[in-house]
Formats: C-alpha cells, structure tokens, sequence
C-alpha cells in the first residue's frame, strides 16, 4: 500500500490500523495472533487500541488479510496471473502454444463480464469456505447486455462478522438454490467470456475452483479470470488504498451498501470505466495499455 506524503499522520485511524498490520506482517510471513498483531500496531500508530477494533478493520479487507480457524492473521498470498509471455520454461513448446491460445482465445476488446463473490470465511482455498452470494454484469463491446445476482444457500450458518461486513443474513440464504445450482447458472450465463473481478488473482478466482472441484463440477473450457487490483495500483501509485470502494469514491460510482456482490459488481464497473480512462491520460496508463497489448 503506498502512503501519500506525510505518512499514517494524514490517513483515518482505519486505514492506520490497516496500514500498520500490513508492515507488521509483512516482517512476519508466519503470522500474528490477534492479540500479538494488536501490540505492533498500536505501536506503530502510537496510541492504545483495543483488539476488537484492530480486527474489524483487518476484516473490512478480506482481499489483504486473512484469519485463519486458529485466529492466526497473515497476509493473503498474491497470486501471479498466467499470460502467453509468462508461461513457465519446462513447458514444452505444444504445451505453451496450447496455454497462450486457452488463455488468449476468447479475449476480445469490450467484451468480458464483471462478477464478485461473498462467502462465510476469508480463505479462498478452505473446505469451510462457501459461496452465499454471486452477482455479474456482462459487457459486450463496451456495453452492458445483463445483469445477474443470486444467494446460494450455505450448508452452515453465516459467521456473525460476515453478516456485519456484507448485511446478508441467514434470513436472506434459508430459502435460495443450493450452490451448485447456482454455480451452474453463472457459469451457463457468463462462462464463455472473461471474468473481471478485484483481487480476483488471489480470492475470487481460486475460490471459484476450489469450489467447482469440492462440488465435481467442470470450469468452462474458457476459464479466465482477470485482476483489477495490480491494475489499479499500476495506474494509480499514489492513491492509500485500492479497494473496490475507495476506487469507486475516486469515480464517483460509490454505494451505501458496499460489500454486498451486487453492489460491489456495480461499483467495479465504474472502477473499470475509469481505469480504462486512465489508459488515455498519463506516462503511466500509456504504458500500462503497452504492456496489456503486448501480452
């Protein structure tokens, strides 16, 4: 996260206490317990603060920090996306052709679909981790075709934080389709283009395939799911915070009820107008257009 000048004295006690456990654990790659992560961080911002209130502001940014059953905080593990120019050396040359083309294929300018996930726990690849909202909005040549949302009801009840986070509650997932139901609506719906969605790389998209193979059911043979989040930190270096809602304050395409996939499926697509924007203005976006053409 890049600070603006003046460092954690000009942002919200929030974005310090966010800003403080990413160094922390940054140095700690093991991870910190609650109580332990609490201690550096009211060091660094120098004042007392009670643990409770260290948490909800970690938990207000699931896409960075990660509690695992233990309460143990780390990290989330940011994963590279596979593009044509990087696929790996002991690939033969058959097998490079045939990922650049899979991952290439079905990549046509405008055309894409923006999705995001809510689900009961933090961890993309846990068992315990289940899917309990999906919405999507799907672009062709720059336009919006359909939208799409749905609950999926959830084999146990929803942790109390979640329902804090996201305003959904057990109430709203009693009477919805099992999640493989849901699963193979989405992807009947939206399968055949690329998937959009912030951090993406890291939780929407293994959430996804760890799912469909806990629940035997086959990705599209187009899978791909794209990242706005190094985008975002790309174009814009200076900005404190990257998360879906603090880029959509910046384009003006902010919602009250953030956290919640249909409304954060809505804020994205502004964020990715005003990305696109970005392309046309600055060293920065200029070059990020090269490099995305290029690959």
């Amino acid at each position: 996260m890049h600070e603006p000048e003046g460092g954690l004295c000009c942002m919200g006690l929030k974005e310090q206490v966010q800003a403080a456990a990413e160094t922390a654990l940054t140095a700690t790659p093991d991870g910190l317990t609650g109580e332990a992560l609490t201690g550096m961080v009211a060091k660094q911002v120098k004042r007392q603060l009670p643990m409770g209130q260290v948490v909800s502001a970690l938990r207000e940014r699931p896409q960075r920090f990660v509690e695992d059953e233990g309460g143990r905080w780390r990290l989330r593990t940011q994963e590279v996306l596979l593009l044509p120019d990087d696929v790996p050396d002991t690939l033969s040359s058959n097998d490079t052709a045939s990922a650049a083309s899979s991952a290439t294929r079905n990549l046509t300018r405008g055309c894409y679909v923006i999705f995001d996930l809510e689900a009961t726990h933090q961890d993309a690849t846990s068992s315990a981790t289940e899917i309990i909202q999906i919405a999507a909005q799907r672009f062709e040549h720059g336009v919006l075709c359909s939208t799409w949302d749905s609950f999926a009801q959830p084999l146990v009840p929803i942790p109390e934080h979640i329902i804090q986070l996201t305003h959904i509650s057990n109430e709203d997932v009693a009477n919805a389709l099992p999640l493989a139901e849901v699963l193979r609506e989405f992807f009947e719906r939206f399968g055949d283009l690329p998937l959009i969605a912030h951090n993406g790389a890291s939780y929407d998209g293994p959430l996804l395939r760890a799912t469909c193979e806990r629940l035997n059911l086959p990705l599209p043979s187009t899978f791909l799911v794209l990242d706005t989040l190094p985008l975002a930190r790309l174009l814009l270096p200076c900005e404190a915070s990257h998360t879906v809602s603090t880029l959509a304050q910046r384009y003006g395409c902010l919602r009250e009820d953030a956290h919640r996939a249909d409304a954060d499926v809505e804020m994205l697509a502004g964020v990715v107008r005003g990305l696109e924007a970005e392309f046309q203005c600055g060293a920065d976006g200029a070059a990020a257009y090269d490099l995305l053409r290029r690959a």
